[in-house]
């Protein structure tokens, strides 16, 4: 009443998922040896597809006297890949208005990912006021399993109005009667 011998059990398997969100799995089947004969079934075969998480795989040695053994290992499919952004805007000049703001708008890109429906977030939403000069607008994308992209550009905006005045003093002819001038007064202009 001997057991048969599982030799070459394999360790664990770990795979990336594909774009089905799925994965083949690969390992040399484990040997079985017995003082009789024996013979091995496995609960999965090699190049079988495994959905994401973890699956046990159990080989069972079974000889002609019905004495068994097993090994076990496990496939482990994990989501290794980035979600992807399509469309991110283009980098976009404003003039300011009268706030010395401008309103950047844009449309907001789209993500997709190979297992599950991504988040997208931003520092900026499109319709909000920028201040005088460059500000980066940054936008990422999280799947599920932690992977993540990201996509930028900027809001530049300028003032291009010429500032204007308001009041200028008007010329003034001063007659000098004294060697070391004469004081000159004026209201400062406004703008």
């Amino acid at each position: 009443s001997t057991v048969p011998v599982i030799t070459g059990c394999p360790g664990n398997v770990n795979v990336s998922a594909a774009a089905s969100c799925q994965a083949i799995g690969t390992w040399t089947v484990p040997l079985v040896t017995d003082n009789c004969s024996a013979t091995i079934t496995g609960t999965h075969n090699p190049g079988d597809t495994f959905v994401m998480g973890t699956t046990t795989v159990t080989y069972t040695a079974t000889d002609l006297s019905g004495n068994t053994s097993t090994c076990s290992f496990d496939v482990i499919v994990t989501d290794t890949t980035d979600p992807v952004i399509t469309a991110c805007p283009g980098n976009v000049n404003l003039s300011v208005g009268a706030s010395c703001q401008a309103i950047g708008t844009w449309t907001v890109p789209s993500a997709t990912d190979n297992c599950d429906t991504p988040v997208l977030s931003s520092n900026y939403e499109s319709g909000s006021e920028f201040p005088i000069g460059t500000t980066e607008v940054i936008y990422t994308v999280k799947d599920a399993s932690g992977n993540q992209s990201t996509c930028s550009f900027a809001i530049t905006v300028s003032e291009n109005v010429t500032p204007t005045f308001l009041s200028c003093p008007e010329n003034q002819v001063v007659e000098v009667t004294e060697p070391g001038g004469v004081p000159v007064t004026w209201i400062e202009p406004e703008a």
